[in-house]
C-alpha cells in the first residue's frame, strides 16, 4: 500500500506532529508513506513542500477582500496534484489544510474524479461548513450556509458572504464520493456534529483520538527547573496555549482567575504568552516552548493545568497534561470533557469564572496530584499513546 498524508505542517504544530507519527508508523509497518506539507522546511525522505507562508499571506489578504477562502492557491494546488500523479498513492489522507495554502475544492474534486481512495481527518469543521473552522452555536451547516451570523470570525471576509456558495460546492463534490471516501474525527464530540451534515449520510465516519509519545516525551518527570525557587510552596496553575491573545483560547479568563486567587497561595505559569501586558509577580510568562521534554517538565511541575478555550475539537493540552500526571480544570468547550479522564478533570460552564475558581480549589485540594500522578499518567497512556492512534489509522486504511 502507498499512502500520502497532506497537511499544513510536518513535525511542528499539533497536526504536524500527528502526521509525523502516522508517517513513521506506516513506514515501520512496511507501508510506503509520503507526506506533502505546506509550511516549514524538512529534509526527510518521502516529503514534499507545496506552499509557503508568503503565498499563504497573499491569498489570505485576497480572501479577506473577496470572501473566497481556500480558492486562490492555483500554482500550489497544481504542484500538489502533480506530486500525486508522480507518486501514484493508493490512498490520500487529508488533515488540516487551512490558512489558504491549497485549493481544497480542486484537490477534493481531483481525488474524486480519479477514484483515489481518500481519508479526511477532521481536526476542525472546515470540511462541512461554508468556510468556518468552528461553527460554535450556529447550525446552518446542517442545511446550507448563507447569511453568516459571524462572518468575520468565521471566514475573515470583510464584505462578501460566500458561505452558501461554498457549502453547495462542497455538497456537489461529496456527491457520489461515498465508496472512495472515509471520514475520521478526532473526538466523538466532533463525530456527533459531522454525522449531522447531509454530506456524509452514506460515508463511514470513525473516531481516532490524537496520539502522543507517552514513553519518551509526555510522562511524569523529575523537576530541574530554575523556577522552582520562586514558587515558595505555592500551588502551581499552568496554562498552555498557542496564543494567549486569541479569543478562542480564553486568555482573558486566565487573567480573571489570577486576579481572584491569592498571590500568596497560587503561582501561575503561562506558556504561549504573546501579549505585551505586564503580569503580576506571581505569574511566570513564557513565549513558547518547542521542546516537548521541557514542556513535560512544566506539566509535571504544575498542580493543575487550566483550560479556558471556547471550543476544542480534541485538546492536545488535555492529553499531554494527563499523560504527565497533572489534572485538568477548565470550561466545557466540546471535546475536552469527553476525552479527559473523568476522575482527574473538572469542567464547568463556559465563562463562569466563580465556578472555575471553585473547580480549581477542589481539584488541587481533593484530587491531589502529588498522590495520584502515577495513576493519572498510567490511565492516560492507555488512552492517548501514539501507538494506539497509528494502529487505528492503519486499520482504517486497509479497510477502505
Amino acid at each position: 500500500m502507498r499512502v500520502l498524508q497532506i497537511n499544513l505542517f510536518f513535525k511542528q504544530g499539533s497536526t504536524g506532529k500527528i502526521v509525523e507519527e502516522i508517517h513513521h508508523g506506516c513506514l515501520k509497518n512496511n507501508i510506503d508513506s509520503f507526506v506533502a506539507y505546506a509550511i516549514g522546511k524538512h529534509s526527510d525522505n518521502n516529503t514534499f513542500k507545496f506552499s509557503s507562508r508568503l503565498s499563504s499571506k497573499i491569498y489570505t489578504y485576497l480572501a479577506v477582500l473577496t470572501g473566497r477562502q481556500y480558492t486562490y492557491s492555483y500554482y500550489e494546488t497544481y504542484k500538489l496534484i502533480r506530486y500525486i500523479k508522480i507518486i501514484k498513492p493508493d490512498l490520500v489522507n487529508i488533515h488540516a489544510i487551512n490558512i489558504n495554502t491549497v485549493n481544497k475544492y480542486k484537490l477534493l474534486e481531483y481525488l474524486k474524479s480519479n477514484n483515489i481512495k481518500t481519508v479526511i481527518t477532521f481536526h476542525s469543521e472546515i470540511f462541512y461548513t461554508g468556510g468556518c473552522s468552528h461553527s460554535y452555536e450556529c447550525l446552518k451547516w446542517q442545511n446550507g450556509c448563507g447569511d453568516c451570523p459571524n462572518l468575520w470570525e468565521a471566514t475573515h471576509s470583510l464584505f462578501l458572504d460566500n458561505t452558501k456558495y461554498f457549502w453547495n460546492l462542497l455538497k456537489s463534490i461529496y456527491n457520489n464520493f461515498e465508496k472512495d471516501l472515509s471520514i475520521i474525527c478526532v473526538s466523538n464530540w466532533l463525530r456527533n456534529r459531522a454525522i449531522n451534515s447531509p454530506f456524509f449520510i452514506n460515508n463511514k465516519v470513525d473516531v481516532i483520538y490524537n496520539g502522543i509519545d507517552t514513553n519518551n516525551l509526555y510522562r511524569p518527570r523529575e523537576i530541574d527547573l530554575d523556577i522552582v525557587d520562586d514558587i515558595n510552596n505555592r500551588k502551581i496553575i499552568l496554562h498552555v496555549t498557542p496564543s494567549f491573545k486569541s479569543k478562542i483560547k480564553g486568555g482573558k479568563y486566565v487573567k480573571q482567575v489570577i486576579e481572584l486567587l491569592n498571590a500568596d497561595d497560587f503561582y501561575f505559569i503561562i506558556i504561549g504568552y504573546d501579549s505585551d501586558e505586564n503580569m503580576p509577580n506571581n505569574v511566570k510568562t513564557i513565549k513558547s516552548i518547542n521542546d516537548p521534554i521541557l514542556l513535560s517538565k512544566y506539566y509535571s511541575l504544575a498542580d493543575i493545568t487550566l483550560l479556558t478555550s471556547e471550543v476544542e475539537t480534541f485538546s492536545m493540552v488535555t492529553a499531554e497534561s494527563l499523560a504527565c500526571g497533572t489534572p485538568v480544570v477548565g470550561f466545557k468547550c466540546g471535546a475536552p470533557e469527553e476525552i479527559a479522564i473523568k476522575e482527574y478533570s473538572i469542567f464547568v460552564e463556559y465563562g463562569n469564572v466563580p465556578l472555575l475558581i471553585s473547580a480549581i480549589k477542589e481539584s488541587i485540594y481533593w484530587h491531589n496530584k502529588r498522590v495520584n500522578f502515577d495513576k493519572i499518567s498510567q490511565k492516560a497512556k492507555l488512552i492517548y499513546d501514539k501507538e494506539i492512534m497509528i494502529r487505528k489509522y492503519i486499520e482504517n486504511y486497509k479497510f477502505l
